[in-house]
């Protein structure tokens, strides 16, 4: 079985967004996954081009997404971001939200933490996924809320699963390498889990690059997004995936499963309108980021330059069930 884990970073509806999730999806198709796992695909309108489509669907005809909308900010709304598209058939699934939230300014602005469950039959065997997004940042207070929030999940599967062919997903926001705290506390909560991508490759890897500058966090490499099995699960490979294209003015190139509604037939037809409006900001990101990357004494990238569609990169694992 091939999984990937992507955090898209998707969070609005704007051309640089709409155009991302058009390219993001295209990449969808060209690999060959059995299971695949998303984060931050938070806005309606994206999910609509990313999942809503009919190759996507042919491809994963299995998939669960949480429809509510857990806040708003400013015009418009968005949900918990967690998404589960599968080639296989999906026996149950459930979602648990996380009691222990930082309760901050700013998270507020983002939806609540969470995780998908989901039972998935692979060859007359099931198996137990769990898609989670944990606490961001570093310092003392979200790392304590991050601990609290895995102690959460460690409960939610052992109500829903238990710890056979068990499957764990995600960004889990975990800082630094294999002797950091926040490496030590997971592996602690979860000792009997095997790390994918450490097992199968010379070093601990990462999946957030320094010179990505989509986001502005650490300045230095991380590891963020993981795949955790349990023993009776061998991971036969796992690489880091990245899924790149220059941003340019562009069609979607979206085929919808259902018919377009009036507001999807007007955006679409005039969403050339839209691009030119919202330029002057995709150019301001880029002065930022290069201006960011001059400070690190990095090449200058220019607008046309290929460059990754996330502030993350995917995570590709190969399992062999025992």
């Amino acid at each position: 079985m091939r999984i990937i884990s992507y955090n898209a970073a998707l969070h609005f509806p704007g051309y640089g967004d709409m155009v991302r999730a058009d390219k993001i999806r295209r990449h969808l198709l060209e690999g060959d996954w059995d299971v695949v796992f998303l984060m931050e695909v938070y806005q309606k309108s994206l999910r609509k081009v990313l999942l809503d489509d009919k190759r996507i669907s042919e491809r994963y005809p299995f998939r669960i997404y949480n429809l509510q909308d857990y806040g708003r900010v400013n015009f418009y709304t968005f949900d918990n971001g967690l998404v589960i598209l599968s080639k296989h058939i999906i026996l149950e699934y459930d979602r648990y939200e996380y009691s222990n939230t930082l309760n901050t300014t700013l998270n507020r602005l983002l939806p609540r933490k969470d995780v998908l469950f989901a039972n998935i039959l692979y060859k007359e065997k099931s198996m137990g996924f769990f898609l989670t997004h944990l606490q961001w940042g570093n310092n003392t207070v979200q790392k304590n809320f991050r601990y609290k929030q895995m102690n959460e999940l460690k409960l939610f599967i052992e109500q829903k699963w238990g710890f056979e062919n068990l499957v764990i997903v995600g960004d889990l926001n975990i800082f630094g390498d294999t002797t950091d705290d926040d490496y030590q506390m997971f592996t602690n909560i979860f000792p009997n889990m095997i790390d994918c991508y450490l097992t199968t490759n010379e070093d601990a890897g990462y999946t957030w690059h320094v010179d990505n500058t989509r986001v502005v966090i650490p300045f230095t490499n991380q590891r963020f997004d993981y795949i955790f099995t349990s023993r009776d699960i061998n991971a036969v490979s796992s690489s880091i995936t990245k899924f790149s294209s220059a941003l340019h003015f562009q069609d979607v190139d979206w085929q919808p499963t259902v018919k377009f509604n009036i507001y999807e037939k007007i955006y679409f037809k005039f969403a050339w309108i839209f691009r030119i409006l919202l330029s002057p900001i995709i150019l301001i990101n880029y002065l930022i980021s290069n201006l960011i990357r001059l400070i690190r004494k990095r090449k200058f990238m220019f607008i046309g330059t290929k460059r990754d569609l996330s502030d993350h990169y995917g995570l590709d694992v190969v399992l062999h069930l025992e």
